[in-house]
């Protein structure tokens, strides 16, 4: 929810896709690089959140698609090549456990205190981006 947010807010045009097979998602990849409408566009951003591994990218029936040859290569097509695109991956890329990170408001806490000594808190330290004429 929040990328699609974030996204429409920044003017653009979200396809959503969810619980796909191997087979649908490699359709719907393949589908998306075709569109026409797509020739008008600046840019892509292709988001991908699914369960994942050391190979790749697990659909709902277990078949894994590499990210490299079955989702990047085949976004560059005719259609789309020359335009910048974006890839996010959302999905475990190994076997080791993701331990996350602690509480961020603990740590924002500290670091707005900043230390008295701390050479980039010192005035003197401080340049003014605006030149003087």
């Amino acid at each position: 929810r929040n990328l699609n947010a974030t996204f429409t807010q920044l003017g653009f045009e979200i396809q959503e896709k969810h619980n796909l097979t191997g087979r649908e998602m490699r359709y719907a990849i393949r589908m998306f690089a075709k569109d026409k409408r797509h020739q008008s566009k600046d840019m892509y951003i292709v988001c991908i959140m699914s369960h994942g591994d050391e190979e790749g990218i697990i659909a709902t029936d277990d078949e894994v698609l590499k990210k490299e040859d079955d989702i990047i290569d085949r976004v560059n097509s005719n259609v789309l090549r020359g335009k910048p695109k974006i890839f996010i991956f959302q999905s475990c890329s190994g076997k080791l456990p993701d331990h996350g990170v602690g509480d961020s408001s603990e740590e924002d806490e500290n670091e707005n205190q900043g230390d008295e000594n701390d050479i980039h808190n010192k005035e003197s330290d401080r340049v003014d981006a605006v030149p003087r004429w």
